[in-house]
């Protein structure tokens, strides 16, 4: 599937009145078990569940854009994934090794060729299912010992950085510009970036630090 594709994916079934899919952008809210028309991204995956399975490309959703974090010392270019869309099966095809408390302390990522390269990624939309909403990562939040060295050092760097931003009414992370509109908060009014994690007091937009 092209990257230009209709902005409303249609589905449909003999005698029976075409089904409506929204694009998961538009949606005011995303709920578990409804579908959506998602962009995705063609990528290869080299997990150890994949090696065993042969399975050598796969489609992943995916949230934001391509980029970059060399303040984080992340100087490959990759994608965040919608985890909200991302089966069992996908999750073993990228990080079999953590799995299953991926959804704690790791963040599903989609290794794709250098931006100076001029190749962009094969990318598309797909009817998908929401199975899940996105995850808060408590462990982090309380530091427990499963948290993932890397990712508390990288948090470290990012609220030092930006400590004394706020996301405003239009509630985009500043970091990397990822939506968080669709992101529910917990009982404490605060929402959590589904990229790299930084937690926001949705009353006051301000970033709560953990460290």
């Amino acid at each position: 599937m092209s990257q230009a594709v209709a902005n409303i994916a249609h589905l449909s079934v003999p005698n029976i009145k075409p089904v409506v899919i929204q694009n998961v952008e538009d949606a005011e809210r995303v709920r578990v078990g409804d579908s959506y028309s998602v962009l995705c991204a063609h990528g290869l995956p080299n997990s150890e569940y994949a090696v065993r399975g042969g399975i050598t490309e796969a489609w992943f959703p995916v949230i934001g854009r391509p980029h970059t974090d060399p303040e984080l010392g992340v100087r490959d270019t990759h994608l965040h994934c919608d985890e909200r869309f991302m089966t069992d099966h996908l999750l073993h095809l990228l990080v079999s090794n953590y799995y299953p408390t991926i959804l704690d302390d790791m963040i599903p990522v989609l290794w794709i060729p250098p931006l100076e390269t001029g190749t962009a990624p094969l990318m598309g939309r797909q009817v998908l299912q929401c199975v899940r909403e996105f995850p808060r990562r408590a462990c982090i939040n309380s530091g427990g010992a499963r948290c993932h060295p890397g990712t508390m050092d990288q948090m470290r760097k990012l609220e030092e950085q930006y400590g004394d931003k706020k996301i405003g009414d239009c509630r985009v992370c500043p970091h990397r510009g990822t939506s968080l509109a669709q992101v529910a908060p917990d009982e404490h009014g605060v929402i959590t970036c589904p990229a790299h994690l930084m937690r926001w007091e949705l009353k006051s937009g301000k970033l709560l630090r953990r460290y």
